[in-house]
């Protein structure tokens, strides 16, 4: 059991259960977000790869309406250079 703080000690059992349950379903959410963003990171640049070697297109519909919101996101510090310029030229195409 994770050790409390002295004020969560006065707290009633049911709402530590409720705060310690809140605190689970975040994590989870953020190791899926997380998961979502690598995904969609890899598969960014396997597809700009191709759009480079001129064997595809610019991003277009779900996939540009997807890659749009990345940059905006707390994982924009994590998309490259490239990556950005790849977006931007799609969203101007």
């Amino acid at each position: 059991m994770p050790t409390r703080r002295a004020d969560e000690t006065a707290r009633p059992p049911a709402l530590l259960i409720a705060i310690d349950h809140a605190k689970e379903l975040f994590a989870a959410e953020i190791e899926a977000e997380d998961g979502d963003f690598l995904v969609w990171r890899d598969r960014t640049a396997k597809t700009r790869a191709a759009y480079e070697a001129n064997e595809r297109g610019l991003l277009i519909g779900r996939e540009l309406d997807i890659a749009s919101g990345w940059p905006e996101s707390r994982y924009g510090a994590d998309i490259d250079a490239g990556a950005r310029t790849f977006i931007e030229a799609s969203l101007a195409g």
